[in-house]
């Protein structure tokens, strides 16, 4: 698992795979809850995934599994998909990780960084808005290169 990880959250067309794109060049392993998400669904929830999901990614999450929605079909997908994620980042090997997608939720962050944390590592996260970056806990902007040399 890495020992460093940037999460990037934020709404759809704000610079999340932007940024992780540009990290990406500079040795992170870039992680795309996207991919990952068509990923999970074709192989966990084969009855939820069409052909076309990788371009409906956000407004199928939002009405399957987004936290606070009430889902009686589907009653563990958010859990499941956690832990699917969660799983996928402690198979990374790199040293350096950037998380990002529109489908980061608290839960993912929270367990992962309390894995990452255990294991003397840190975690940042940041919020995408309209390609500039800002530091989610204290609401301060930072640069790609602040993220890179892990300031």
């Amino acid at each position: 698992m890495a020992r460093y990880v940037v999460f990037i959250q934020g709404a759809p067309r704000q610079g999340k795979s932007t940024a992780a794109a540009s990290l990406g060049e500079r040795g992170f392993h870039v992680l795309s809850l996207d991919e990952r998400y068509v990923a999970f669904v074709n192989d966990k929830y084969v009855d939820l995934a069409f052909p076309a999901l990788n371009r409906f990614i956000g407004p199928h999450f939002d009405c399957i599994a987004k936290p606070g929605q009430r889902n009686g079909w589907y009653p563990t997908i958010l859990e499941d998909w956690t832990g699917w994620v969660v799983e996928s980042v402690e198979r990374i090997e790199a040293e350096s990780l950037v998380c990002e997608g529109y489908l980061l939720t608290p839960q993912i962050v929270s367990k992962v960084s309390d894995r990452v944390a255990g294991r003397g590592g840190q975690v940042h996260v940041v919020t995408a808005q309209n390609f500039r970056y800002y530091d989610s806990a204290s609401g301060r902007e930072v640069t790609l290169e602040d993220l890179a040399t892990h300031e």
